[in-house]
């Protein structure tokens, strides 16, 4: 896998990040109705989301959200909601340093719902089950 050793993971002060919102349009429109740019904003901005930038220098490469949750047998969960962005050589070995992250916040878990082209790219998280949907 090609590494940039300029690539940097930075977590987006919730001050600023509601201003990313239009970033994740594309998610939006592919969610069948789950989510828009608006609720996405009202998410960052209630502290639902958090948004991480990956950049290169002066370039955004990826845009990413994420959530914690516990679950009911009280497993710490942390979440990739989504990821957006563009040469994902580049910085997917950053993903590994978003996991540390998650343990420094008490997480024991991670979870990415991602479509079929992630399920190998992400290092350390396994296919564990199928998301299926039906728009009625």
């Amino acid at each position: 896998m090609t590494t940039s050793s300029t690539a940097k993971l930075i977590a987006v002060p919730r001050e600023i990040a509601r201003q990313i919102a239009p970033e994740f349009a594309s998610l939006a429109k592919r969610s069948n109705g789950r989510v828009t740019v608006a609720t996405l904003e009202r998410d960052i901005v209630d502290g639902g989301l958090r948004v991480w930038a990956i950049a290169d220098g002066p370039e955004t490469l990826a845009w990413l959200l994420t959530s914690t949750y516990r679950a009911p047998t009280g497993v710490q969960v942390f979440r990739i909601e989504a990821i957006v962005g563009r040469g994902r050589k580049r910085w997917l070995h950053l993903m590994q340093e978003l996991v540390g992250h998650a343990r420094a916040m008490g997480c024991s878990l991670v979870e990415c719902n991602a479509r079929p082209g992630w399920r190998d790219e992400i290092p350390g998280l396994k296919h564990s089950a199928n998301f299926l949907e039906a728009t009625l």
